[in-house]
């Protein structure tokens, strides 16, 4: 299910925002019982801005980290909040992307690198 949803999400996510601004994202989601999600991300271009955004729903807890050829963000433990990290002006080839999530059945967290 979980691949289904990366697919779906990056297929979506790079179609629709090639009309905003030439801005870019994809996202991950990660849900109990499957705790865990990866992508690895090809933006092959300069950013003036990237951006890496994690969000732990209500209940849920975990860990995110996104790197290139330097680390982006990384965090550990967070419970029911959120992270972020941004990085500008630097060409980027590919962006390795985990996030991980524990507690009650169905929840979730999702991590999101945006470009343009």
């Amino acid at each position: 299910m979980k691949k289904i949803i990366l697919i779906v999400s990056l297929f979506f996510g790079s179609f629709i925002s090639a009309y905003a601004y030439n801005s870019q994202y994809v996202t991950a989601i990660a849900n109990t019982p499957n705790s865990t999600a990866h992508m690895v991300v090809n933006v092959n271009q300069y950013c003036n801005l990237l951006q890496f955004n994690c969000v732990w729903e209500t209940g849920a807890s975990g860990s995110a980290v996104a790197y290139g050829d330097i680390l982006i963000g990384e965090v550990y433990g967070v419970t029911s909040g959120s992270y972020s990290a941004t990085v500008s002006n630097r060409y980027w080839d590919n962006i390795t992307v985990y996030i991980s999530v524990s507690g009650a059945t169905g929840a979730a967290g999702t991590a999101t690198i945006s470009w343009g």
